[in-house]
């Protein structure tokens, strides 16, 4: 019995010794939020995604509270963060189809004609082509059947997540004045410091993003303006919005753009439309970038590339999402509960 009393204390000295209660109380709240959105990853999404556009609603809030009453910024910048991604949403999947169509149909056009110049090459060699056509053609069609039938899901889902920011931003106060009741009294004013701290530092991570992205949404939609190509007010809104995964998402509206390069002015349509989106990439990886986050983010890119990929993998969609607020949550939890410099 005295033994097991002795084990007991020995290890509760060296867990107090490692960590405060503090620190294994915010060890444990991170370890309960990644159950969470592995086996809840619908409703903790709906949470995380709505959190996050409480936030960037915040950016134009107060930038027009320095010219119009506060309630009316409010508004006005609810009105115009939800509206763009709104618009997004409903205009994407009509203009994905259609222009899904005409690129599948363009492919399944590719093959060989059996005369001419070609007559010596193989007969197998043409079948492989045809063949090759044919089910591209047959992938393209069945990809988009399937984004039809989950259009209303999506949709449906877009209304939920717009509804689930409107609440989160009612209850950031409620919570930020009961973040004292997560620690015990004799380290709450350390836990709440702690809370605050990262919440600021993804506050301003958010803030950054939206500036860099704006530049670059800006940009991408006044050049394919310029280009001819049609949809410019579509594409920069996904620009925008792809902009807020970093790396990730650029590369997605990249290729969207190429897509609808192709599709409306062939060959030279599809260049101008890599051109704008490695232009653009450039633009946010050399000066908009460093110059922006890194007053935030003390990170060297290969480290926010992986975190992204890693929590993308684990956590899907809301994995990338999350990489870099959780980098930031694990920086200051080492650094206020570990090794204790703050």
């Amino acid at each position: 019995m005295n033994n097991k009393v002795y084990g007991l204390a020995i290890l509760k000295w060296t867990v107090n010794k490692m960590m405060s209660l503090g620190g294994w109380l915010s060890l444990t709240y991170l370890i309960i939020f990644l159950f969470l959105s592995h086996f809840a990853p619908y409703v903790m999404g709906a949470l995380i995604l709505g959190f996050f556009l409480s936030l960037l609603i915040n950016v134009p809030t107060n930038l027009f509270s320095k010219i119009m009453n506060d309630k009316v910024a409010s508004i006005l910048s609810h009105l115009l963060v939800l509206g763009a991604f709104f618009y997004a949403a409903i205009s994407f999947f009509p203009l994905v189809i259609n222009e899904g169509k005409k690129l599948f149909s363009v492919l399944s056009t590719f093959a060989f004609p059996k005369s001419g110049e070609i007559d010596n090459f193989p007969s197998w060699i043409l079948d492989v082509i045809d063949e090759f056509s044919k089910n591209i053609s047959n992938f393209g069609f069945n990809l988009i059947n399937k984004l039809i039938s989950v259009t209303p899901s999506l949709l449906m889902s877009i209304i939920v997540l717009i509804v689930t920011t409107v609440a989160i931003g009612s209850l950031k106060s409620l919570m930020k004045d009961n973040s004292w009741k997560l620690y015990p009294a004799n380290e709450r004013d350390k836990g709440v410091k702690f809370l605050k701290s990262f919440y600021g530092e993804v506050e301003k991570f958010v803030h950054g993003r939206f500036l860099s992205a704006t530049i670059v949404g800006f940009v991408i939609g006044l050049a394919t303006y310029i280009a001819g190509i049609p949809n410019s007010l579509f594409i920069a809104i996904v620009a925008w919005i792809g902009d807020f995964i970093p790396y990730l998402g650029s590369i997605a509206a990249g290729i969207l753009l190429a897509i609808l390069g192709f599709t409306e002015k062939g060959l030279m349509g599809l260049i101008i439309g890599l051109l704008i989106a490695l232009i653009s990439n450039q633009i946010e990886m050399w000066f908009l970038y460093p110059k922006i986050q890194s007053k935030v983010l003390d990170l060297h890119w290969f480290i926010i590339l992986i975190s992204s990929l890693l929590f993308g993998e684990l956590f899907g969609f809301i994995g990338v999402l999350i990489a870099l607020p959780l980098v930031i949550y694990v920086i200051n939890f080492w650094e206020y509960w570990v090794v204790r410099i703050k």
